[in-house]
Order: C-alpha cells, then structure tokens, then sequence
C-alpha cells in the first residue's frame, strides 16, 4: 500500500491499494511520475510531502463490529496503518441475526425429509422449497374441490419423478405442513430471543448452533417418514 504524507503534519493527503504510479500533490494540477525501477520508497515530492509503502495492520471483523478509521503512525518516512473497530448499531447486528436465522430455516426446509411415497416403497429425499410447497398447495386446493388424481400420479422435484397417488399425496401434504410449521415456529423462538438481546449476547450467539429437530407425536400420517432431524415416537 502505497501512501502520500504531508511532512510536516504526518496526515494522510492519499493512499493506494497497491503501488502508486503517478501522484499529484495538493494544489498542483499536474501529476508527478513516481513508478520505476528500481522502486524507490520512501520518495520526498517536494518540501512538504513524501510517498512511502506503508506497513498495514488489518484487524479481523467480528459479528458485532464495524471498520472504525484507521490509525496513522508515522516515525520519521516510515509510516503504518491500523485498522480499528467500532461497535455495530445493535439494530444492525440483530437484522444480521435474524437474516441468518431465516438463512437456516430455508437451509432445513430446502433439506426436506424422507417420505416413502407409497408403501413398501424405498425412502425418497422431499424438499419442502417453495417449489414443492406451491405444488402441494394448489393440488391440496383441487383435491378440496373434488378434483382426483391433478397431479397425474405424478411428483416431480427436480430431475426426479415420483409416482405417488390422492392418498399418499394427502398423507405428504399433510405432514409436510405440520413439519414446516413446526420449523417456522423455532425460528420465530429464535427471532424473539433475538430481539431481547444486549450486543454482547448477540456476539456469542451462533445461529448454526439452533436444534431444529421436530418431535411428530403416533398419527396416520407418521407412517413411512425417517430423517436424522425429526423424531418419531409411536
């Protein structure tokens, strides 16, 4: 990082990403050529400033912090920037954690369960994105209308396709709500416990650490469901 100095006050006048190759100097119009090899730096430009390579300190963001302005030190031409922190505005860092709950929640919901589509059959990953949850929906409100078979025996999620019949398709809709739900209602518990929080709290608070597992009481509409994240208890 490339920096220019005015000598005598050691205030930053300009600074560079990388190496500077033309500089011009406060109330000049014309730039000074300063790229060259061999490099040279520090380089006086005139009484009252220098260009030098600035030794940079950068300081590691937090959850809860923001880029504070740098400290400029300068001994001498030798010159080194530090970053600082300041804290974020409480409101920000919880819209931050209440974003990445919801982040989760989708994660979960997008991971789906595992539904045996009809009996005997194997195990099939469903997604509940919001894909699958505008098909079960509309086909839900046909079946309400007496519509029979609107989906064709037909599920469809991504390049798969599934044959799945009224019942099954009914036993799947149902579930899926009861479970979607569920996790809709630990991230709002999340979201709550979020809104109370002091800054320093909202620091240790990971929201990778949320359990979404969903305990499904024995009904019908348990039978033929396994994953890892839900718990069936006959």
């Amino acid at each position: 990082m490339d920096i220019l100095i005015e000598t005598a006050t050691g205030n930053e006048i300009q600074r560079w990403s990388g190496v500077a190759r033309r500089v011009t100097l406060p109330g000049e119009t014309h730039s000074i050529g300063v790229y060259g090899v061999p490099l040279k730096r520090p380089l006086d430009l005139g009484p009252d400033h220098f260009l030098a390579t600035a030794t940079f300190n950068e300081v590691p963001l937090t959850d809860i912090t923001v880029r504070g302005t740098d400290i400029i030190d300068v001994v001498g031409q030798a010159v080194t920037v530090t970053q600082t922190l300041d804290d974020m505005p409480i409101d920000d860092c919880r819209d931050c954690k209440i974003a990445a709950v919801e982040a989760a929640k989708d994660a979960c919901l997008e991971t789906g369960i595992n539904w045996k589509l009809n009996p005997g059959d194997d195990l099939h990953p469903i997604s509940i994105d919001d894909g699958m949850r505008e098909f079960l929906s509309y086909t839900a409100i046909l079946r309400g209308k007496g519509r029979t078979n609107s989906h064709n025996g037909k599920v469809h999620q991504g390049s798969n396709t599934f044959d799945i019949d009224d019942a099954g398709l009914e036993e799947l809709s149902i579930f899926a709500a009861e479970w979607g739900l569920a996790i809709h209602r630990i991230a709002l518990v999340e979201i709550g416990l979020i809104e109370a929080m002091t800054l320093e709290d909202l620091g240790n608070y990971n929201p990778d650490n949320i359990d979404w597992t969903v305990t499904w009481g024995g009904t019908d509409q348990t039978n033929g469901w396994s994953d890892s994240t839900l718990i069936q208890t006959p």
